[in-house]
């Protein structure tokens, strides 16, 4: 458990937080660093960056990266074109 200059020995250390760290642990640490990923990402795109680069156009506001309005583009693309 100690190196012979009195530390532990790391890799007990990793073994026992590996150990320790749970399914549920897991599962509130993905989640978490999904949200502040999220958050960020629609801070940057939706707020800084055309504060930045004001003379590019505004991007229409949306909840899902890279999949964008494709589903409100294909049943109501004339309400889409009107709001954008």
């Amino acid at each position: 458990m100690f190196t012979s200059s009195g530390f532990p020995d790391p890799s007990s250390v990793l073994i026992r937080f590996t150990a320790d760290f749970t399914l549920s642990q897991a599962l509130w640490a993905s989640a978490t660093i999904m949200l502040i990923w999220f958050s960020g990402w629609r801070l940057w795109r939706f707020h800084v960056a055309p504060a930045i680069w004001s003379n590019e156009p505004k991007p229409l506001p949306y909840w899902i990266p890279f999949i964008g309005h494709s589903w409100e583009f294909m049943h109501q693309s004339q309400k889409l074109f009107t709001r954008g």
